[in-house]
């Protein structure tokens, strides 16, 4: 049987909750022994405010595991979510991982696959759109992100820490159907020759299936971690969408 492809996404590791970070590192240990590539979908820290978190060492663990992991042949891409969006240079250097900011389109097993964080997947508010827009779009990557690096630690976690409850209080406040897919930006992403779709962001386990132009296509999106990990696997030209104790 050929190395697994696996994606995982939303793990939101504290550095305080000890039995959520043990689970995340024997992910990694099992995906060193059986896969052949792993892609993080965003938000796999619940916060990440840049280089200056390599320092502080709150997730040296986990960085060393992502290390060993490259460093055995196993492929890493890492599509940054809107709680570790500031995860750049010095993450691929201390990782070795491929970083795909925006996500992007991938090879896998013959079909082409989207992956991504996909907060922008779905509809939402002004507000929301906005603060996407800040915090993660052309603005926010070449304007603000930069102005980060020239402030002291305890700035940029407070500030980081304000995006990141902002985020966390439009998910609690809002209706559910504020954060349905957008069926337009699906469309538009399958029109271009995508055959699936991987997102996370809702912590909403979903598959979904639709016919474009008489072609099949499916949408997968990832549940946040838990009780359990969720996680999608690719093997012998199938998907299957499991958990992880």
């Amino acid at each position: 049987m050929s190395r697994r492809i696996l994606f995982c996404a939303d793990v939101h590791l504290r550095p305080g909750d000890t039995e959520k970070n043990a689970r995340f590192l024997r992910f990694l240990r099992m995906a060193r022994s059986e896969a052949s590539r792993l892609y993080l979908l965003g938000d796999i820290f619940d916060l990440w405010i840049g280089w200056k978190h390599l320092r502080l060492g709150d997730y040296a663990d986990v960085i060393a595991a992502l290390r060993d992991l490259t460093d055995s042949g196993v492929e890493v891409v890492f599509a940054p979510g809107n709680h570790d969006f500031l995860a750049g240079r010095a993450f691929r250097r201390a990782t070795g991982a491929t970083t795909m900011y925006y996500g992007g389109d991938v090879e896998v097993g013959g079909k082409r696959i989207h992956v991504s964080h996909g907060d922008y997947l779905y509809s939402m508010d002004k507000n929301s759109r906005r603060f996407i827009t800040v915090t993660r779009g052309f603005f926010g990557r070449f304007v603000i992100q930069p102005l980060f690096k020239l402030l002291p630690t305890r700035a940029i976690f407070n500030l980081t820490g304000g995006f990141v409850g902002h985020s966390d209080r439009v998910k609690k406040h809002k209706k559910s159907e504020s954060f349905e897919i957008d069926l337009r930006e699906i469309r538009r992403i399958f029109a271009r020759g995508v055959d699936v779709i991987v997102a996370a962001h809702i912590h909403r386990r979903q598959k979904r299936d639709f016919l474009l132009r008489g072609a099949p296509k499916t949408l997968y999106v990832l549940d946040a971690w838990r009780e359990s990990g969720d996680y999608l696997e690719f093997s012998d030209g199938e998907f299957a969408q499991k958990r992880f104790d």
